[in-house]
């Protein structure tokens, strides 16, 4: 679905960008914060595996500045993120390191559970919250599908370019749900997502839950791996935003 409210978003800055927001402890966490903070609605934003990354700075900036939303980056790897360099994982080395990352920093239990403490503590910060939506890049989209269940704490929730996709999570899913992908995720895996999220038994669920495909953006598009000095890259960001902000105009302002 797509919104006429929202027609534009700031303009996309292409290389050195200065992040807008700054940085506070919440819930025991460093956390990025930018927009509104008398905001009524607000986004969890998780990142990727490379943490705090100004491509991904940049999208909550656009987020919170187009949709007048308080927009919060809580750093779920305690200033320890994966290493950019090991991408890509060609060498046992760096398939060692990472999988060593995915066994502790991110491993997705820890992820719910520091998201479990944190929105409490974001909320008593932030009294004029109302509504929350979640959204999450790569590993941070799978965390996203898993806190998008039952007893939620949040009104809607968006992967962008998921990893690890499972079909079996998008059965689960008990509130609005977008999913941008890639052409590197598994398609039978986002297409079997999208039918599931389209048969669910939650009407809300059913008819407002979106699932798009960008063809020729790879994952990563729209997070730290972002080449916005790539015109092609650049323009699938600025519409991946535009789609984003619409669908929280549509699914967390109303709701608040």
């Amino acid at each position: 679905m797509a919104s006429k409210a929202c027609c534009s978003i700031p303009p996309v800055v292409t290389s050195d960008y200065t992040p807008k927001g700054t940085y506070s402890e919440i819930g025991g966490l460093k956390t990025y914060v930018t927009g509104d903070k008398n905001a009524k609605t607000a986004a969890l934003v998780i990142f990727d595996i490379f943490g705090f990354y100004p491509q991904t700075q940049q999208g909550a900036d656009i987020i919170a500045a187009a949709g007048n939303h308080l927009v919060v980056m809580p750093d779920y790897f305690f200033g320890s993120p994966m290493d950019i360099k090991v991408f890509p994982t060609d060498t046992p080395e760096k398939q060692a390191k990472l999988g060593a990352f995915f066994g502790n920093e991110a491993d997705l239990s820890k992820a719910q559970a520091n998201t479990l403490k944190f929105v409490p503590a974001l909320k008593e910060e932030y009294k004029s919250i109302e509504a929350m939506a979640v959204i999450g890049y790569c590993w941070g989209g799978k965390v996203t599908a898993l806190l998008s269940g039952e007893n939620t704490l949040f009104k809607t929730s968006i992967q962008i370019h998921p990893a690890m996709v499972d079909p079996e999570n998008a059965k689960a899913i008990t509130i609005p749900h977008m999913i941008l992908a890639s052409k590197d995720e598994p398609a039978d895996a986002i297409a079997a997502s999208a039918e599931n999220l389209k048969n669910s038994s939650n009407e809300a669920v059913k008819t407002r839950s979106v699932v798009d495909t960008y063809p020729k953006m790879f994952h990563g598009w729209m997070a730290a791996r972002a080449n916005l000095s790539d015109p092609e890259n650049a323009s699938e960001y600025e519409r991946g935003y535009k789609q984003i902000v619409n669908y929280l105009q549509d699914n967390l302002t109303t709701a608040a």
